[in-house]
């Protein structure tokens, strides 16, 4: 007659058991897929910032060429901004990678901290060429004024005018100037109009590019705290699990 209350007594415990376990499951399981998605989301976004950082560190490694009318807009403080941007870039790349290998959460943090410094950066350098374009008329007369006879001629002839504001001494025209598309001056109007045209189109499609990172940094500084957020909850339940583990074997 004992025997029959011992052996319901190991089925309840066995069945508990079974239960726990096959809860246990269910919730790895319902982990790993958005686990795995997650990962994939964050390493797309890691590739994007990769791009971003080889685009800039190879667009200002082929602005060092001379450009005359590029050159008007991008001068050389700004190229280098540019290079140590992409530099900044690649190297946090890189450390992502490290901190994304190790299951320490100090290194993640640590990687949220240099994303927003990073955008911090992007913003600084964004924001001084937006406030470039705004002076474009007033610096474009000082430019034109340090350019030589024969480069306002190039840029005379690109753009069909003759002088920065109209062909007379005044309007900043050189006499040295007057050939080519310049020779006959009559109907002839003045340089300011399309060279500031051509100024803040480029520097808009450069500053909106710069820009455009940002959307990049908040996207991976957003995926990191979720990558983290699912890596405290897998620890937790991993203790759990080493504590039932080890309740077993201690029975």
């Amino acid at each position: 007659m004992e025997l029959i209350p011992a052996v319901l007594s190991y089925v309840h415990a066995l069945l508990i058991t079974q239960t726990t376990t096959k809860a246990y499951e269910d919730w790895t399981l319902d982990v790993e897929m958005p686990t795995k998605i997650m990962f994939g989301i964050w390493a797309l976004f890691d590739i994007c910032l990769l791009v971003a950082g080889s685009v800039c560190i190879s667009v200002s490694t082929a602005w060092k060429s001379p450009d005359l009318l590029r050159d008007l807009v991008i001068n050389d403080e700004e190229k280098r901004a540019g290079f140590v941007l992409g530099i900044l870039i690649v190297i946090t790349v890189a450390y992502s990678t490290f901190a994304i290998l190790r299951r320490r959460a100090i290194h993640l943090k640590v990687l949220n901290f240099t994303f927003i410094l990073l955008a911090v950066f992007v913003i600084v350098i964004g924001s001084s060429l937006w406030l470039l374009s705004l002076n474009q008329r007033s610096l474009m007369a000082d430019l034109w004024k340090e350019h030589s006879p024969d480069e306002q001629i190039k840029i005379q002839n690109h753009f069909e005018c003759c002088g920065y504001q109209n062909t007379t001494d005044a309007g900043l025209f050189s006499e040295d100037a007057q050939q080519d598309f310049c020779l006959d001056l009559d109907n002839k109007r003045g340089c300011m109009t399309p060279i500031v045209n051509f100024a803040s189109n480029y520097i808009s499609s450069v500053y909106a590019t710069i820009y455009g990172f940002i959307i990049i940094l908040i996207c991976l500084f957003l995926t990191t705290v979720c990558v983290l957020n699912e890596r405290a909850k897998e620890d937790r339940f991993r203790r759990i699990d080493s504590k039932r583990s080890v309740g077993k074997f201690a029975q």
